[in-house]
């Protein structure tokens, strides 16, 4: 801030507020995936995944940004299927929302979209 000469630093330290908003709730979908965060343009989800029990996106999303915290992902879509690996993110178009994301047991993964 030092850089930018119209700032007022003193004005913007006073009016912080530094204490931790309430938690937001938690809303269950299924027994794999829940939505942590709703937003008034998009929804974050939590998934556990696992090859035995897919996680499908909810009806209606148009497309989804994929982040995989732990283990790896499968995507499959209208091409070849996409591994995707702890700690990198892809890309979900439409015509993949409709489709199973399965993954090694225990894999983590987080899904952010818009419109839900």
């Amino acid at each position: 801030m030092l850089t930018q000469e119209r700032w007022d630093s003193a004005l913007a330290v006073a009016r912080m507020r530094l204490d931790t908003p309430a938690a937001a709730p938690v809303e269950k979908i299924s027994r794999c995936l829940e939505r942590i965060v709703q937003f008034g343009d998009f929804g974050v989800w939590r998934a556990s995944v696992d090859a035995d029990e897919p996680v499908t996106l909810p009806a209606g999303t148009p497309y989804a940004l994929v982040f995989c915290v732990t283990g790896s992902i499968r995507l499959e879509g209208p091409g070849a299927p996409l591994t995707v690996k702890a700690g990198e993110a892809a890309w979900i178009p439409a015509g993949s929302v409709g489709k199973p994301v399965t993954g090694e047991p225990g894999s983590l993964i987080l899904l952010a979209a818009p419109g839900l």
